[in-house]
């Protein structure tokens, strides 16, 4: 059977394929919600993988935040090596990953907010939110 696959990945041989990328943002396109994009990264990566590409966009926001490289170095444990390549590839002009942190804030901003945000069930917030879009009980109408 004919080799279908050009992505590869090895020691020293990496390569990935244009057209199999563009399947990939394809079906991650089809994600329904932030739970549908959680369960597509566990289903096809490993725990490492997941964790390297986390550190690495954590990494981006602190060099965006204006972090130095010692500081950087001792927040994450990352090689001064991968920090350059991060670096270098986020300040290109047309890094969207650059944007895209910015549009979301940092990742101390985040953190910080999402320690504020509600730790309720779901359900519980469900409920909440029903009740203020409906106003079942006409407890949330202004007075006129």
């Amino acid at each position: 059977m004919k080799k279908i696959v050009k992505t590869n990945a090895g020691i020293g041989n990496y390569y990935w394929d244009w057209i199999e990328f563009k399947y990939l943002v394809a079906v991650l396109k089809q994600a329904k919600d932030f739970k549908d994009i959680l369960n597509i990264f566990i289903d096809i990566h490993t725990q490492k993988e997941i964790s390297e590409i986390i550190r690495r966009v954590i990494i981006a926001s602190l060099f965006l935040e204006g972090k130095t490289y010692d500081e950087i170095q001792e927040l994450t444990g990352c090689s001064r090596s991968t920090l350059v390549k991060i670096n270098t590839k986020i300040m290109r002009k047309k890094a969207v990953i650059s944007t895209a942190i910015k549009n979301t804030g940092t990742f101390e901003k985040f953190r910080f907010n999402e320690e504020k945000m509600d730790t309720r069930d779901s359900l519980s917030r469900l409920i909440d939110n029903t009740l203020a879009k409906r106003d079942v009980f006409g407890m949330f109408s202004r007075k006129k």
